[in-house]
Formats: C-alpha cells, sequence, structure tokens
C-alpha cells in the first residue's frame, strides 16, 4: 500500500509540473498577443526588398514621376503612394514626402512615412 500512494503522489507531482508547464506558456503568449502589432516597419523593409530585387536587374533607371529599371519593371509614386509596376501593388501609402536621388553608384529614394524620413538604396552595377 506504501509503494501505491507513493506512486500516485509521484504522479500528481509530475501532472501538477505539466500543469504549471503549460499555464506558464499559455499566459506568456497571451501577452504577447495582447500588445498592439505594427506591420509599417515590416512595409517598408518590403520596400527595400524590391529594391533589392530592382538592382539586380539593374541595366540604368529613367526618372520621372516613376523609376523604371527594366523594360517597364517601376516603382512610381501616384496620390501619396508608393506603387510597383506592372500591375498595381501598393508598398506604402500615406507618403508625406518623396524624392529620388541618382548618386554616384547608387539610388537613393527617400521619403517621408509617419512623420520619419527614411532612405532606401539601391546600388547600381
Amino acid at each position: 500500500m506504501g509503494n501505491q500512494s507513493g506512486s500516485i503522489l509521484i504522479q500528481a507531482l509530475v501532472n501538477l509540473l505539466i500543469y504549471s508547464f503549460f499555464l506558464v506558456v499559455s499566459v506568456q503568449g497571451m501577452r504577447v498577443l495582447s500588445q498592439p502589432f505594427r506591420l509599417d516597419e515590416y512595409k517598408v523593409a518590403y520596400v527595400q526588398l524590391q529594391l533589392d530585387y530592382l538592382s539586380e536587374l539593374y541595366q540604368g533607371v529613367e526618372f520621372g514621376d516613376r523609376m523604371c529599371f527594366v523594360h517597364d519593371l517601376c516603382l512610381e509614386y501616384r496620390h501619396q503612394r508608393i506603387i510597383f509596376t506592372p500591375g498595381h501593388q501598393i508598398l506604402l501609402e500615406n507618403i508625406e514626402q518623396f524624392t529620388v536621388i541618382d548618386q554616384d553608384q547608387r539610388i537613393i529614394m527617400s521619403f517621408k512615412f509617419q512623420g520619419i524620413k527614411r532612405e532606401l538604396h539601391v546600388h547600381k552595377k
């Protein structure tokens, strides 16, 4: 009888430990999920990723109201948006200022987004 009650006690302690572990993990998960999640930095990083892709195709840039890299692959600034064409993929909205600078071995896309001035670079080949 002593052995059986000892194993029941050990089993109960193990179950309590497992329950405590899952309770801690659940509380941590709820804390992380309850914090506001902002995509803005990821949007800017995605624009840089598009520029990196275009720089691999770089054969010269035509400036103007749009920045074209190869054939019809362009980034356009219209209605306070940066748009990737062909098509109409909106990369960023609510752009406050926008300029493109051709400087030595790189092209700098400068814009103000949510009150923060940002620069994205394309290196010429």
